[in-house]
């Protein structure tokens, strides 16, 4: 059967390696998901080398919608600093 994933789902397809699941992953597949990254660590997620060591630390989902909002704002004082509009 398959299922949907969510970007940032993450899956261990062979047992041991975890991968993460990006903008540009698969949308539905037959594999489980151990979790999902949330939003506000994607960008963390996609400067990562292959190999970086990475802890995964349960949050509730108000605290991903706090570190989205906090993410939002950081990246748009950034843009308006560079003088820009997004």
């Amino acid at each position: 059967m398959d299922a949907g994933y969510a970007v940032g789902s993450i899956q261990i397809p062979g047992g041991t390696q975890p991968i993460i699941l990006h903008r540009d992953a698969v949308s539905g597949g037959g594999y489980a998901m151990v979790g999902t990254v949330i939003s506000a660590d994607m960008d963390l997620v996609a400067r990562a080398a292959p190999g970086t060591a990475t802890r995964f630390v349960a949050v509730s989902l108000a605290d991903a919608l706090d570190a989205r909002r906090d993410h939002a704002e950081r990246r748009n004082k950034a843009w308006a600093a560079l003088g820009a509009s997004r």
